[in-house]
């Protein structure tokens, strides 16, 4: 799923700087790069959010573990 956020943020990057704006399609061109820059961006930040709070969790626990043998 990762591998499918990089993908949308490339071709999106890509689609945004081949039009150049000659066309009249252009303008609809970089509006669906843009989609798809924002699409895999949004995909990208919420993995990021969920590593995050699982490697925030092992710390916790690990944080408790190291409390409760120092009380001992």
């Amino acid at each position: 799923m990762r591998l499918f956020a990089i993908i949308c943020i490339v071709i999106g990057a890509a689609i945004i700087f081949i039009s150049d704006g000659r066309t009249s399609y252009d303008g609809y061109l970089k509006i669906i790069g843009f989609i798809f820059l924002m699409f895999g961006l949004y995909k990208c930040t919420k993995f990021w959010v969920q590593d995050s709070s699982q490697e925030g969790a092992k710390e916790d626990d690990s944080d408790d573990h190291q409390d409760l043998a120092s009380k001992n």
